[in-house]
């Protein structure tokens, strides 16, 4: 909750030292107020004082991140409620929903028909931030196909609406794919760089004594294998549980 310049002044040392910039603390806490100045101008304040005053002036919009990379859809971290108080920097996202019981002629247009609106409006170009997936046949492994499918055909940041059962089944089976593809890049040195490690790495490295060593390749590639295992068994585990099917 906003402090009025008040209720910031009191939290401030009132010694008018000036090594704020301003001319008194009364000045200063109506600055802080007002959002044009932060408490670590006063080098002076106590750390009481700075946390109390980062918790007020913290966004009652907190800020969501849905994606990665470019397509990164930013929501919240907003100061303001309404918009006629201030500029909203991260506007709304506008998403467009489709479910893993399309047929799949019908998800490919409607995908194809989300990668193509675009259009402007009062000078601003209003396109589609986000796929909103939802999960209407109950089949993780369905879904996961269907999230994979929108994701590729679209490139858009993902909004997976599923209950808890078909979701959780349809993310741990694809965590085995991505290991086994982060390993596989790696180890063709495209994949993470050192000095972070990876298993397809530490493989790479091993590649020069395969003829008189060929044990050294032999942990890492233990570790892949039942790792993705151990990942596959908890999905397909997760994924009969969701079904109502006793393993």
């Amino acid at each position: 909750m906003a402090l009025t310049a008040l209720e910031i002044y009191k939290l401030l040392p009132k010694t008018n030292c000036k090594d704020c910039g301003f001319p008194t603390c009364l000045a200063f806490a109506m600055q802080l107020a007002a959002g044009k100045a932060t408490i670590e101008l006063c080098v002076h304040a106590s750390e009481e004082a700075k946390e109390k005053l980062g918790a007020a002036a913290a966004p009652p919009l907190p800020k969501v991140v849905v994606g990665t990379g470019e397509r990164a859809v930013v929501l919240g971290d907003e100061t303001v409620l309404f918009r006629h108080e201030k500029t909203f920097y991260h506007p709304t996202a506008i998403a467009v929903s489709a479910t893993d019981a399309m047929e799949p002629a019908a998800f490919a247009a409607r995908m194809e028909a989300i990668r193509a609106l675009s259009f402007e409006r009062v000078g601003q170009r209003i396109s589609v931030d986000l796929v909103a997936v939802r999960c209407a046949s109950g089949d993780p492994a369905k879904y996961a196909r269907a999230a994979a499918g929108a994701l590729e055909a679209t490139g858009l940041p993902l909004a997976l609406l599923a209950p808890a059962g078909p979701l959780a089944a349809a993310t741990t089976l694809a965590v085995g794919d991505v290991i086994l593809l982060e390993a596989g890049l790696s180890f063709l040195g495209l994949g993470v760089q050192p000095p972070t490690p990876s298993w397809g790495g530490v493989i790479l490295d091993s590649k020069p004594f395969l003829v008189y060593a060929p044990w050294t390749s032999l942990p890492p590639g233990l570790a892949i294998v039942l790792t993705v295992l151990a990942v596959n068994l908890v999905g397909e585990a997760l994924a009969q549980a969701s079904a109502g099917v006793r393993p």
